[in-house]
């Protein structure tokens, strides 16, 4: 249906995917009562908020800066952060059908990356899902680019080595996977 221009998605700031169906799914941080939230919510392809889909506040220990957000595969939002001042990479993964964080991924839903994510103002990372699910993600903190693999169920599994794939002086932030 035509809109007038009243904005109907006053919950919604973040970032966005739009699903094959025309919904939208977003992901967002918020302030509430002195604690911070990261916010996953569904509009339907009108806008409107998705009952059925809930709208989930996961609570956070530090002020989040939000990177990139891809769908995988088979639906599950996956998300790119830092964390507080160090500005720690990480990845949380939340469920396709409900927007609740994916306790099957990582620890508790997310997976801690150990270093530093720049968030300035250019493009800032990567993420990717290979065809057998694993994960790659890709950043830098304005020095140097890691390259991390993560299993589909969050495991630290970089290439077979124990830590991920450093390029000094480089900064990477995109990655394709074909």
């Amino acid at each position: 249906t035509p809109k007038d221009g009243t904005v109907i998605a006053t919950e919604s700031g973040g970032l966005s995917r739009v699903l094959s169906n025309g919904s939208s799914i977003t992901v967002g941080l918020a302030y509430i009562e002195n604690e911070r939230f990261i916010v996953v919510t569904k509009r339907n392809p009108a806008g409107e908020l998705d009952t059925n889909y809930g709208l989930w506040y996961t609570p956070t220990t530090d002020f989040v800066t939000l990177v990139i957000l891809i769908l995988q595969p088979d639906g599950k939002p996956l998300l790119l952060a830092s964390l507080g001042n160090e500005q720690t990479a990480f990845i949380t993964r939340f469920n396709a059908n409900t927007g609740h964080v994916d306790n099957s991924f990582g620890i508790e839903g997310t997976r801690l990356l150990d270093k530093q994510l720049y968030t300035g103002l250019s493009a800032r990372g990567g993420l990717a899902v290979q065809a057998d699910g694993a994960i790659i993600a890709v950043f830098h903190n304005r020095t140097d680019s890691f390259i991390f693999q993560l299993s589909s169920s969050g495991e630290l599994i970089n290439f077979g080595s124990i830590g991920p794939i450093e390029s000094p002086n480089a900064q990477l932030n995109t990655v394709l996977v074909t």
